[in-house]
């Protein structure tokens, strides 16, 4: 924190200003003004404004490079400090679990298959220890959705994990973009910067400050009586994940979404009672989650709030030893 201080709102007028004088931002971190206007002791309103967000969650890993495989282009396997990081394969999302304001919008993404399109590679070539994977988006025998790059380059402790994608002009735009990692189900602890301490979405996130949260994975989901998508937490900069064994990282210079939960898409069913223990942990990093919008009884959501065409998406993923799966530890000074 760098500072605070009270400020004197009586005697303006309508439509009046007065200038107050604020700590100056610092040149390196994420820095933010939280206002709490307050009547009395309580306060009536809060709102937080961004003022550098040249950031980077800076997490060292000491842990030997980790050794990985790929199929068909996605992460099968990502070993280090002596243990596996995935339960399975990764898979590329672009669907995510309809919600009630989708249940007009839901019919164009099944009418072009969106629930059941994969990733498939098309070419694989090595470039010194990276490695570049091309290939596509696409379900049945339709046209594909879209034209995917992959590229894995080998960093400290972990992977960069660079992706470029450029959409087809036909379809809808996509409701999500991101990576599903099936992880080891042990690691229930959460660490993460980013805005919270609930779920936000682009549309909906003033009430979710920027900060750094702890939670415990099977607290970050919210099981509604319709089982739908929930737990999304964007404009996020890291997630760690551990057991106290060690741990798992996603972070990026840049805002992404991500989400905790037990349930593959497939796992969804139509009512809360049939939903079943998974024993699975899966997380999900996305370069957008789409926006709530409320088009079950309103207008539909703006374009703006949907992934984009033309996109690039860049992360790391890094693996933690023992001692070091909290970013209070790890950071750089």
């Amino acid at each position: 924190e760098t500072a605070r201080g009270e400020y004197d709102l009586r005697g303006i007028a309508p439509r009046k200003d007065r200038f107050f004088a604020l700590p100056k931002a610092e040149k390196r971190g994420y820095t933010y003004l939280n206002l709490s206007f307050l009547a009395g002791e309580n306060a009536v309103a809060r709102r937080q404004i961004a003022l550098h967000t040249a950031y980077r969650a800076a997490g060292r890993s000491s842990a030997p490079a980790p050794q990985w495989e790929l199929e068909n282009g996605l992460l099968s396997s990502f070993r280090a400090c002596g243990r596996e990081y995935l339960a399975g394969k990764t898979r590329l999302q672009i669907m995510r679990a309809p919600i009630d304001n989708d249940r007009n919008i839901v019919r164009e993404w099944e009418e072009v298959r969106y629930p059941y399109t994969e990733f498939f590679a098309t070419e694989t070539e090595k470039e010194g220890e990276s490695v570049r994977v091309k290939g596509v988006l696409a379900a049945d025998s339709l046209r594909p959705a879209a034209d995917v790059e992959i590229l894995y380059t080998p960093v400290a402790g972990g992977l960069e994990i660079s992706c470029d994608v450029r959409c087809e002009g036909q379809f809808p735009r996509f409701p999500r973009f991101g990576f599903s990692f099936d992880i080891d189900p042990a690691l229930v602890s959460a660490e993460y910067f980013g805005r919270g301490e609930g779920e936000s979405y682009p549309d909906r996130n003033l009430a979710a400050p920027v900060g750094l949260y702890f939670a415990r994975a099977d607290e970050m989901n919210y099981m509604y009586p319709k089982p739908q998508e929930s737990g999304s937490r964007g404009g996020s900069r890291f997630i760690c994940l551990s057991d106290g064994r060690g741990g798992l990282m996603a972070d990026s210079e840049t805002d992404f979404s991500f989400q905790v939960t037990p349930y593959a898409l497939e796992d969804y069913k139509a009512h809360a009672a049939d939903m079943e223990d998974t024993g699975k942990l899966y997380l999900n990093v996305d370069y957008k989650m789409g926006g709530v919008g409320s088009n079950s009884c309103g207008p539909a959501l703006d374009q703006k709030y949907w992934v984009e065409r033309v996109f690039s998406f860049r992360f790391r993923l890094l693996a933690l030893s023992a001692g070091e799966d909290s970013f209070l530890r790890h950071r750089e000074k």
